[in-house]
């Protein structure tokens, strides 16, 4: 009988965990792709790309500094343009401030 009660607190225990980690997303944690539709001294302003033309997406700031990596079709900062696409990986997601860890600029194709 002790075992049957240890065994139902166990899989309660685990529904319980399950559905309380069900809410995390661990593999997309910092990361923005979308495209660039304004280029500041020290920023870009990026819209989140989407498949629904009549839904409305988010658009972000993201900071650059001198310790930004930018990679794939562009190399540095000056090289940016509007109607880039690009991923971004960001530090402090949350902040008000988003500061760029990597960019990846990349070409869709269609």
């Amino acid at each position: 009988m002790k075992k049957i009660s240890w065994m139902k607190r166990f899989v309660i225990t685990l529904i319980i965990t399950l559905f309380a980690l069900g809410g995390c997303n661990p593999f997309n944690s910092n990361d923005i792709e979308g495209s660039i539709y304004e280029i500041g001294d020290n920023s870009i302003k990026i819209e989140v790309l989407g498949d629904d033309p009549e839904a409305d997406y988010p658009t972000y700031e993201i900071f650059i500094d001198d310790d930004t990596v930018i990679e794939g079709t562009k190399d540095s900062f000056s090289e940016l343009e509007v109607g880039d696409n690009v991923k971004i990986w960001v530090e402090n997601q949350e902040a008000d401030k988003k500061n760029a860890k990597k960019i990846s600029v990349f070409v869709i194709d269609r």
